[in-house]
């Protein structure tokens, strides 16, 4: 699927800029033959540009029946390498086009730049005209073996169209169809004891062909019961389980701890390294998007995305209360299909293991997972020179090739790499046609001067790395989308000229005072998340900050933490506040007034509130679309605050979570009806009675109890934890519960209470 859109993808944008190269350019005074080559050029575009039209009026025919002919395999597999050829000469004629009219010499010295310039650019127009003519021979020649090989009418007589099973369309509904028995059963074994110890381990096997949905039902059983345990963790073992990486999986979801500790036992998550954020932004970096427009390209790769659940291909591992998708894994037949398409049409080359993917020596993608198996033989005889996208996990940085080898390299993920040498990052800056540069997790602490040479580069991210400040000529990237830093990294002066900006997080106001001025200069943020947590914000930056956010018309998305906003401040984010969909703030004294049902874009608000009262809780009610409210309450008025049909309606909200000293909420019939997840966190001396009406919240699916144990005694804490079970066991809809307990090395024998209250009452009686 995802080699036949990236497939799809690539023809359209070649046809759409493949007659651009010679037309637009100025022309230049070159000898005569120079001349004649480059008239020669522009015919040789143009009949290049038919034939495509014509191959892909054929390809897309394929694409839509089910053809097995060898023959028509092999051109298809051709006519793809090819059109990979062609791309890579216009991206190199486009990209130093582009990078000569960006220079504009002066001066004597400039003359000399410009004269050598201009000879330079000669050369390489008459490099790319000799390139030209060779793939107009490739072309004409899979155009002759499609009429040799009577392509159309093979594909005129495979009339099995491919269709989507709608039976598959239920996979992912709440409630599997022939489930519940299997589900009842499998419960009974695990958890009746006759005849054996409550503490003694069970294991149950559920044993079917490929494809029955065995894991399927494991899931769902997993979810009805891990609020039961005090641990639990959820696997899923491939054909072939390295079972380092199973015991890692299930430390980090025991002890919640990141990849930090695993990484030094040489163990990483596949499934770590996918990220939705990320995905859509490769895809497009990749070119398997077609398409100018960002906003049309993101929108269209969550299309593609959606597609790939929709048919099964992947399945979704954790989906949010907007019905996003931020983890998936992939059944194993599934993978072992995949595998295969990959192997067959070169879409991927994997060292993993003893045996590495794809056996063509023209690499295309590279993936890099094990350093244990010797691939020597393999990489000698790899073509370096057209891999297009490198991804290189933690376990295998030592197989990383000298960058100087990677000439048309787009995308390049070292996520998660602490070993790299300063010598593997040495030629990243002659990479000019790279898109993504992913170095989150490493161990890199600058990025070279030259990094605006990277005139292509769409999503540059260094978060978790040591780099604490980017070099000046990082705002030379006029193309960059997303630049993903920590608030500990400073900004250098000029950000404001980076114009296609639509992304910047995590920005450290304290270690770049200069970018609040600049911020009103990038019009097209959508997405701004900014910290300040020295303690230094002051009232100066909120005027600034204003002026600068009534000019971003597109921004949805706004993240201000680490400081006490002002009243003021907070009163005056309404100029652009109709545009929001998610905005986190902390911490305020009071609600904004701007927030209320006016407000159609916004779904998802976190705040940090110094008091909450009746009049919030209404507002928040009211807003239609919002789907997520988190709130952390530092003050609450003494009688608890009703949500109801009447005063607090919530009719859309699927996930809340509310955090306070003292539970100060009740929940009558009928409130919240959409609601799923429920998060409460409460000191237990400080809550008065636990009878708070979770039993009325009818569509409740899972609930997260985090108890503070600060200044309480054992035998409230446990007191707590049953009273808050008690109820659920009321909910009709059976929540899964996890109850958390917090400072519990804070926590107050009961002997110890029971003297510390009668001293304390004793002192009372002396006054």
């Amino acid at each position: 699927m995802e080699a036949s859109m990236s497939r799809t993808a690539r023809r359209v944008s070649l046809l759409g800029r493949v007659a651009v190269p010679f037309q637009d350019v100025a022309p230049v005074d070159y000898p005569a033959d120079g001349q004649i080559q480059q008239k020669g050029a522009r015919g040789d575009i143009m009949f290049i540009k038919a034939e495509l039209e014509s191959i892909q009026a054929a390809l897309e025919k394929l694409f839509e029946v089910q053809v097995t002919d060898s023959l028509v395999k092999i051109w298809e597999r051709d006519v793809r390498e090819q059109s990979y050829d062609i791309e890579d000469v216009i991206d190199t004629f486009m990209i130093h086009i582009e990078n000569h009219l960006l220079t504009k010499p002066h001066g004597l010295k400039g003359f000399m730049k410009g004269s050598l310039s201009l000879l330079t650019r000669a050369m390489i127009r008459h490099r790319i005209a000799t390139d030209i003519k060779r793939i107009k021979k490739l072309v004409s020649e899979a155009s002759a073996r499609r009429d040799r090989y009577k392509i159309d009418n093979i594909v005129a007589a495979a009339k099995t169209k491919t269709t989507i099973d709608p039976r598959l369309v239920g996979i992912y509904r709440e409630a599997l169809v022939g489930i519940s028995g299997p589900k009842e059963e499998l419960t009974k074994l695990l958890m009746e004891s006759e005849g054996t110890s409550k503490n003694k381990l069970k294991v149950i096997s559920i044993v079917g062909v490929g494809g029955l949905g065995k894991t399927t039902l494991a899931n769902v059983i997993y979810q009805h019961l891990k609020g039961q345990f005090d641990c639990d963790a959820f696997v899923s073992v491939s054909l072939k389980p390295d079972l380092k990486k199973i015991l890692s999986s299930i430390f980090r979801q025991f002890s919640g701890q990141g990849n930090a500790l695993t990484e030094t036992w040489c163990t990483e998550e596949i499934i770590n390294k996918i990220r939705d954020e990320i995905n859509d932004k490769r895809w497009i970096s990749e070119g398997f998007i077609p398409g100018e427009d960002v906003d049309t390209l993101y929108e269209q790769g969550g299309n593609y995305f959606n597609e790939l659940v929709n048919r099964s291909m992947i399945q979704p591992a954790y989906i949010d209360s907007h019905g996003r998708v931020h983890a998936c894994r992939v059944h194993d037949m599934v993978l072992d299909l995949i595998t295969s398409l990959s192997d067959e049409i070169n879409f991927v080359t994997s060292l993993r293991g003893q045996q590495s993917t794809c056996q063509s020596n023209k690499v295309r993608r590279l993936c890099l997972q094990n350093s244990m198996y010797d691939h020597t033989i393999r990489q000698e005889t790899m073509k370096w020179s057209r891999v297009r996208s490198l991804i290189v996990f933690p376990d295998a940085t030592n197989l990383l090739p000298s960058l100087s080898r990677f000439c048309i390299l787009r995308v390049l993920d070292l996520e998660g790499c602490q070993d790299l040498k300063s010598r593997q990052f040495k030629y990243i800056c002659g990479l000019f046609h790279l898109r993504s540069l992913i170095l989150k997790g490493t161990n890199i602490s600058s990025l070279p001067n030259k990094i605006g040479n990277l005139s292509c580069l769409h999503t540059l991210d260094i978060r978790h790395t040591i780099i604490t400040e980017l070099p000046l000529t990082v705002v030379h990237l006029r193309k960059l989308v997303h630049l993903l830093i920590d608030a500990s990294v400073k900004l250098p002066d000029g950000i404001g000229n980076m114009k296609c900006l639509q992304e910047i997080s995590l920005v450290g106001i304290s270690r770049s005072p200069n970018f609040l001025k600049e911020l009103g200069c990038l019009t097209e943020l959508r997405k701004l998340q900014i910290s300040e947590s020295t303690g230094a914000w002051h009232k100066g930056y909120e005027k600034t900050l204003i002026d600068s956010l009534r000019n971003l018309h597109k921004i949805h998305h706004l993240y201000i933490h680490g400081c006490e906003l002002s009243t003021e401040f907070i009163s005056n984010i309404r100029c652009f506040s109709q545009h929001l969909r998610y905005i986190s703030c902390g911490q305020l004294s009071i609600l904004p007034r701007w927030i209320n049902s006016s407000l159609l874009c916004l779904s998802t608000i976190d705040l940090i509130l110094n008091v909450l009262r009746q009049y919030d809780l209404q507002c928040l009610g009211a807003l239609q679309f919002l789907h997520c409210l988190r709130l952390k309450v530092l003050k609450i008025e003494p009688e608890r605050l009703v949500v109801s049909t009447e005063h607090a309606k919530f009719h859309n909200l699927a996930e809340f979570s509310f955090t306070t000293s003292a539970m100060g909420l009740i929940f009558m019939q009928y409130s919240m009806p959409r609601l799923e997840n429920l998060e409460l966190g409460f000191n237990v001396r400080q809550t008065k009675g636990f009878d708070i009406g979770l039993e009325h919240l009818s569509s409740l699916k899972d609930v997260t109890v985090r108890i503070d144990c600060r200044d309480s005694s054992t035998s409230e804490v446990q007191n707590a934890d049953a009273a808050i079970r008690r109820i659920l066991y009321m909910n009709s809809n059976q929540p899964n519960i996890h109850v958390i307990r917090h400072y519990e090395q804070n926590l107050i024998r009961d002997e110890v209470k029971v003297q510390k209250e009668a001293v304390e009452e004793k002192e009372v009686l002396s006054k």
